[in-house]
């Protein structure tokens, strides 16, 4: 699925201006129309036939090809990405339609873990797994192919965010067992490391043994403590890994960006900027992260990818961050897009932009840049709440243009 921060909504309106910037964009391709809306309405029956997608109609027939990768289909409020040529009314014909989000759509994370305890009697009940609770029932889909389930088992978890953190597990496989033969990789920052490359390493708390006959690849960088690594090897009986193989993927000062993957520590009191906490890591987070909020909101115990630099300090400037999985639908969220309607007088009340309605009160922070005021077809950036119905409570909106 492609993802975006910023949501562009279309209101007639709206046509000539959009229309006047996507004629710079698109050059001699007048006739392709792209944008992104929430569906307002659909054909009676089936998927042919008229939509209502932010204040456009737009046809759809045999030839439209719709997406629905996520198995998410088309409703009223799934928010979609259009494709298609703008008729001379306002009207688009489509010719490809993504489906990116849907009401109520939460999606499940995936994670590989060991086994840190398990319930007595039996498999249903709560696990934890690296640190992480997890409710096991009857219903989730165990694989054991690879052995038994037992502690110290590394095992890769599907399942759903709870508010609390934990995770619902849909299904459970797993990956290595002590003593087998199958291998594991893991990734993680380096806790400790011995003085050369051959000795004990600890990676985010798990021990990890190198010798002579492990292959080091360390053209990124001499290994050091809070380094970024990927370790390929063999789960021991006591639980550490005798490694086969350790990649260098970043060191603190790098130059290089590299990525993982983890649950939401913390996050700034206020907004999404500032400072995070993922994988025992400070993660700095400004106005130039791309934060890509389409499979799920910004929350404590979202799991998230960070695309980053790995600092001096241990800390990461995160260049982006993809959000994979939340707990809820709620969260903070940053959305981008052109004003399609005011409150009647003032600016508090409720506003519409990129199909969404925006809740402003008076502790809302409004800034415009010099000359420029607030008015239907100005493009602004919204800070706020993403409330359960879809709609957003802004904490801070700025006009661009």
């Amino acid at each position: 699925m492609r993802v975006r921060i910023g949501f562009v909504a279309i209101s007639l309106a709206l046509l000539v201006s959009l229309f006047a910037t996507y004629r710079v964009a698109g050059k001699d391709k007048k006739d392709h129309f792209e944008f992104n809306g929430l569906i307002e309405s659909l054909p009676n029956a089936g998927l042919l036939g008229d939509w209502a997608v932010s204040g456009h109609t737009v046809h759809v027939s045999i030839n439209t090809q719709i997406k629905i990768d996520d198995g998410i289909l088309p409703a009223v409020n799934a928010f979609v990405e259009i494709k298609g040529t703008l008729l001379p009314d306002g009207s688009v014909v489509a010719t490809e339609i993504d489906i990116t989000d849907g009401a109520g759509v939460v999606r499940e994370a995936v994670f590989s873990a060991f086994i840190n305890s398990l319930p007595p009697g039996g498999l249903a009940g709560d696990w934890v797994t690296s640190g992480t609770h997890l409710t096991v029932s009857a219903a989730t889909r165990i694989k054991q192919d690879a052995g038994p389930i037992a502690l110290k088992d590394f095992v890769q978890v599907r399942g759903f965010i709870e508010s609390d953190g934990s995770v619902t597990a849909t299904e459970i496989d797993v990956e290595s067992v002590p003593g087998s033969t199958h291998q594991i990789q893991l990734e993680g920052f380096v806790d400790a490391l011995p003085a050369g490359l051959i000795g004990d390493w600890s990676l985010n708390g798990t021990s990890v043994h190198a010798t002579a006959a492990a292959t080091f690849r360390i053209e990124h960088g001499v290994p050091a403590v809070n380094a970024f690594v990927e370790v390929k090897g063999f789960l021991l009986v006591d639980g550490s890994v005798n490694a086969t193989e350790i990649d260098v993927d970043a060191v603190p000062g790098s130059a290089r960006q590299f990525e993982f993957s983890d649950f939401v520590a913390a996050l700034p009191d206020a907004d999404v900027i500032g400072d995070w906490m993922i994988s025992g890591h400070t993660i700095q987070v400004s106005d130039t992260t791309h934060i890509h909020q389409d499979q799920g909101i910004v929350a404590v115990h979202a799991f998230v990818k960070v695309t980053g630099l790995l600092l001096p300090d241990g800390k990461v400037d995160a260049v982006d961050i993809q959000v994979q999985a939340s707990p809820t639908r709620g969260g903070r969220i940053t959305l981008r897009g052109f004003i399609a309607n005011l409150p009647s007088a003032g600016l508090i009340g409720d506003w519409g932009v990129s199909g969404r309605t925006v809740h402003v009160g008076n502790d809302t922070r409004v800034k415009a840049k010099k000359g420029l005021a607030v008015v239907v077809g100005s493009f602004v950036d919204i800070r706020g709440v993403l409330g359960a119905d879809g709609s957003i409570t802004a904490s801070k909106i700025t006009v661009r243009f």
